[in-house]
């Protein structure tokens, strides 16, 4: 029996024998503190305690011979406890390298938090403790595997080679099969575009050059450029830029921004325990990007999600699951993550009015021109229904007389055309929606 340093058997051969610990306990003990160096012999030299490695308080091997004594066998139980002692080192090893793998994840991932929340500096810190700095502009990428065991922390070493000191990665927090990279600009793209398409388990999005930041709004064009590669033939795919919303708004759709979520964040919690304004913002941005899956990316339950969306729509006066108001909130709070304009204060205007301006109604055409074609009427049709059903499939499927395959489908077809991700987050739904409504001169 081998016991472990608590003294607790690790392994038995053939099984254990609590009977024989408790009789030889006293030895055991003697071995562990160091107080005896050789075999320890008790019952007619039939039951030997050794050492496993140095003392005090290393592992410890018993064995008892049930026919001959222990000593016959001196010379075989030496080599065995060196080559046990080798092993015993190998695992522990092989522990440490497993930990220390998961603390630098943790710790990869904790920046990419702080990045995401736009603070650049507090990950800037972080990142410099850890030896590795960040690169700033950056182009954000996103890799993803075909399901299969173990693949990701493959994926990892091979994106940590390819991109070698010039590149952050970390695994996802949300998608189990997928790696981001912050990818110093210019420095390995060639050499990712090449690993993509040599394979075809792997399919990577690349975002434009963006600075830290931006690494939020990076993170979603690496996502769209990663459905378009699951969309389409190729394996590899960079963002096809387009105006953003949030930013045509200027000033003046700050101000609205500021009004819509004042409620969210000024609010302060009757309770110390309680989520405060910040992290009710924090929950409503990751529920609107990743909807079921924000549980993971915040490390919260499920259920404590639900809870603070139940919050939300109480401060907010309204209904997240409905489209339209998931669209506001979200067009809000990317208002909110833009930097700032410096001058003087932007005059009121209505919200239709900031979405009537010329440069709006260009945005929204662009959004949709893939889908304003003859050939892709019918997906044009999908799309509508699809929103006006509040992106339920099944409702879909039923309203166009259709499967719920074949919803899917065309929506995966439309996927391909604005190169953007539809199905899943962060979503491009709420931007197609908001597009509908410019487009139609049906605003909120």
């Amino acid at each position: 029996m081998l016991l472990d340093l608590a003294g607790q058997p690790v392994h038995a051969f053939p099984e254990a024998h609590e009977d024989l610990l408790a009789a030889v306990a006293g030895e055991i003990e003697r071995v562990r503190a160091g107080e005896a160096r050789s075999v320890t012999i008790d019952r007619n030299d039939r039951v030997a305690v050794l050492p496993i490695g140095p003392l005090p308080a290393g592992p410890v091997l018993v064995v008892s011979g049930e026919t001959a004594p222990v000593l016959d066998a001196s010379e075989s139980l030496a080599d065995a406890t060196t080559l046990l002692w080798l092993c015993w080192q190998v695992r522990a090893a092989d522990r440490d390298r497993r930990r220390l793998r998961l603390a630098d994840s943790q710790a990869r991932e904790a920046v990419l938090h702080l990045l995401m929340a736009g603070d650049r500096s507090g990950a800037g810190r972080v990142a410099a403790a850890l030896g590795t700095p960040l690169p700033d502009p950056t182009r954000v990428l996103v890799a993803a595997y075909r399901p299969r065991a173990g693949t990701r922390d493959a994926l990892m070493r091979q994106c940590s080679e390819i991109g070698g000191d010039q590149a952050w990665v970390v695994p996802c927090p949300v998608y189990v099969q997928h790696v981001i990279v912050l990818m110093a600009v210019g420095a390995a793209e060639e050499r990712f575009r090449a690993f993509a398409t040599g394979r075809d388990d792997v399919h990577v999005g690349v975002s434009e050059v963006v600075s830290l930041r931006e690494t939020a709004a990076g993170y979603e064009q690496a996502f769209h450029a990663l459905a378009e590669t699951k969309s389409t033939t190729v394996r590899y795919a960079r963002f096809s830029p387009r105006d953003e919303l949030a930013v045509l708004l200027g000033p003046a759709g700050r101000a609205w921004a500021e009004i819509v979520m004042a409620p969210l964040r000024d609010h302060v919690p009757e309770r110390a325990h309680d989520p405060d304004g910040s992290e009710l913002m924090d929950t409503l941005g990751s529920w609107l990007n990743f909807f079921n899956l924000a549980a993971r990316q915040l490390k919260v339950h499920r259920n404590t999600v639900a809870a603070r969306l139940r919050l939300v729509e109480r401060l907010l006066d309204c209904d997240v699951r409905e489209i339209g108001t998931q669209a506001r909130l979200h067009l809000a709070l990317r208002v909110l993550r833009c930097p700032p304009s410096v001058g003087p204060g932007p005059q009121q205007e209505s919200m239709d009015a900031l979405l009537s301006g010329a440069a709006v109604q260009h945005w929204a055409h662009q959004q949709l021109a893939p889908l304003l074609t003859d050939d892709a009427r019918p997906l044009f049709t999908t799309l509508l229904t699809w929103l006006d059903n509040n992106a339920h499939v099944d409702a879909t499927a039923t309203a166009l007389e259709i499967s719920a395959a074949g919803v899917r489908k065309r929506l995966q077809r439309i996927e391909g055309l604005l190169q953007r991700s539809v199905l899943h987050g962060p979503s491009a739904r709420h931007d197609l929606w908001l597009a509908l409504r410019i487009r139609n001169r049906q605003y909120w």
